[in-house]
């Protein structure tokens, strides 16, 4: 189980030894490797959590590459996989949804009443009727739709207050949208009926009508405009408080909220957040590897890793590591594109209620700028599904509040009016000293352990720049 002093520790379900998967790790195994680590007398001990939502191959492909890119002769790597296979599903879902009739309609007409009802007159802006669905369906085709939309959105909202009380006049602007919705089917040939076709079982219950005799038949254009305009007043909703993530991706995160897979995606996700707490209880893998290397290697130097939702094993294992008698030695923390949601990331990392530097001593976090963050398409051969990336699509879908605020996400490392609990004053505060934040791509001239080119979520793991700068940091340490 062990090459070059690297290990790999497999995490079954709940945080168990019961395996899952084609591979597993026993109570014998997690010994062996422990007394290993204690035998090989190597200076560091550099634990890697993967990120989460992927497969058992992947995670320990992830592995591999890592510490190929970090091992040195004073180095022994340990990787835990914890396998929670869910990202393919999710990017099919995302695939079935948005092909299907049902969903693109949602989509452009939500956009379309957006627009509409902001008196948004032209991709460029201006007093106007809101952009044409024709014009809607061509923006969607490209890589980046509504950018020019977006960049005076927020702003053009706070201007426009008299046309953001849509509650005001609801039954009127429903009945506005259904006009046009009529009026634009029956001159492409479509019927009523068309709408119900491929519709999920909740835009079924909420929005079917009835006939004479009682049966549900077809969804009805009024209540077809009822649910857009229900869409569009959630999205304008965030962009007046400040929590949109751009108009795509907040219709699109809307739609998926309201009526498609984020009850089962926040099922998915949550149940993968608990693993990643429950791994490190008492008897568990994580909590029995705590203890063996308290046991046989008591004075270990540890450095940690995480990527992604491996930022969420982390914070629970530095708070489990501070209930203990005897800690572990953590040195170093290194984040990569973190998806803990930013009370976990207070509670474990910035610690208010004692130092950090009781937990750990030097720390350093890797994610990218908000534009590329944007620009990461969660399906790269189809961006109009979803234009951003999986941090952003954690925020806005698989948490169980709307636009949660996410660790990694540089829009919400500092407070603004839409986050502006002391929460976020402290972390901006955190990571505004020694370097601890790292925004991706950086300039050529940065410093060493420093530097990273990862443009895209999942880039980060296998990113050569990035992980260079770790091994670096690792070496000549952390301030």
């Amino acid at each position: 189980m062990s090459t070059s002093y690297f290990s790999q520790i497999h995490v079954g379900p709940d945080g168990t030894f019961t395996p899952s998967g084609d591979h597993s790790t026993s109570r014998a195994e997690l010994k062996k490797i422990v007394t290993e680590i204690a035998a090989s007398n190597k200076k560091r001990l550099v634990i890697y959590c993967h990120g989460g939502l992927v497969p058992e191959s992947s995670g320990m492909a992830s592995a591999l590459t890592v510490n190929k890119n970090i091992r040195h002769e004073d180095h022994y790597v340990v990787s835990f996989i914890w396998e929670t296979g869910f990202l393919e599903v999710l990017r099919d879902n995302l695939k079935d949804i948005f092909s299907s009739k049902q969903g693109a309609r949602l989509l452009k007409w939500a956009i379309r009443a957006i627009t509409k009802r902001l008196a948004f007159g032209t991709l460029k802006g201006g007093a106007g009727s809101g952009i044409a669905i024709q014009d809607i369906e061509e923006e969607l085709k490209k890589a980046h739709p509504f950018k020019e939309f977006d960049s005076i959105a927020t702003s053009f909202t706070k201007t426009k207050s008299t046309a953001l009380d849509l509650e005001e006049d609801l039954s009127n602007f429903e009945l506005d949208i259904q006009h046009e919705i009529e009026q634009y089917e029956f001159e492409n040939n479509e019927t009523e009926d068309e709408w119900y076709e491929g519709a999920p079982s909740k835009v079924r219950t909420n929005l079917s009508k009835e006939d004479l005799h009682g049966n549900q038949k077809g969804l009805g254009y009024l209540r077809v405009a009822s649910a857009v305009v229900k869409l569009a007043w959630a999205v304008i909703k965030r962009y007046r408080n400040g929590t949109d993530h751009g108009l795509h991706a907040t219709v699109v995160e809307e739609i998926c909220r309201q009526y498609y897979i984020s009850d089962a995606g926040q099922w998915v996700w949550g149940q993968m957040k608990n693993k990643a707490q429950e791994m490190w209880e008492t008897d568990k893998v994580g909590g029995e590897f705590i203890h063996l290397l308290n046991e046989l290697a008591p004075d270990q130097e540890v450095h940690l890793i995480g990527h992604s939702a491996g930022s969420i094993c982390i914070s629970h294992l530095l708070n489990k590591n501070e209930q203990l008698s005897k800690k572990l030695n953590i040195v170093n923390l290194f984040l990569l594109a973190p998806a803990a949601r930013m009370d976990l990331f207070d509670e474990a990392i910035v610690n208010p209620s004692t130092s950090q530097h009781s937990r750990f001593k030097g720390f350093r976090m890797f994610t990218m700028t908000d534009e590329f963050e944007q620009d990461d398409t969660l399906v790269k051969a189809i961006p109009m599904l979803y234009p951003s990336s999986l941090l952003y699509f954690i925020s806005g879908v698989l948490e169980a509040e709307t636009a949660s605020p996410v660790s990694g996400l540089v829009r919400h490392q500092a407070h603004s009016d839409a986050y502006n609990d002391p929460v976020f004053r402290r972390v901006e505060e955190f990571l505004s000293v020694n370097q601890r934040l790292v925004t991706s791509p950086t300039d050529d001239d940065a410093p060493e352990g420093c530097r990273s080119t990862a443009v895209s979520h999942g880039a980060f793991d296998d990113n050569p720049c990035t992980l260079s700068s770790i091994k670096y940091c690792l070496l000549n340490g952390l301030p």
